[in-house]
């Protein structure tokens, strides 16, 4: 453990969000796949899928979350494109990503485990 001086400020930083970790990779080259989102944040309210791509909403108590996937056929897979977060309640500013992913991490932390 490093000496600290008697003097200094030590600060905790919160935990980081294992959802946002997920999300912020969207539409990036090494983007999760269908099943790598859908292992982390649970199951979506809303899923459609298509051949060519996906989308999943999460409608959580603030935000309403759009994830829409685009067919990697180098993998044959679904991968993450776009992270897109909405209000819930019209007339409400829309909440950040980070916002939303720390919604779907207090839901997953709720879900019983079976």
């Amino acid at each position: 453990m490093p000496n600290i001086p008697a003097n200094s400020v030590v600060v905790a930083l919160p935990p980081a969000s294992q959802s946002l970790g997920v999300l912020v990779r969207a539409g990036a080259s090494g983007a999760p796949s269908l099943a790598e989102v859908e292992r982390t944040l649970g199951p979506a309210d809303v899923a459609r899928r298509e051949t060519e791509g996906a989308l999943l909403t999460y409608r959580l108590d603030t935000c309403a979350l759009v994830l829409g996937f685009s067919a990697d056929n180098d993998r044959n897979e679904m991968r993450l494109a776009l992270a897109q977060p909405g209000a819930r309640s019209p007339g409400t500013a829309a909440p950040t990503l980070a916002d939303c992913a720390n919604e779907l991490d207090a839901r997953r932390a709720a879900r019983p485990t079976s």
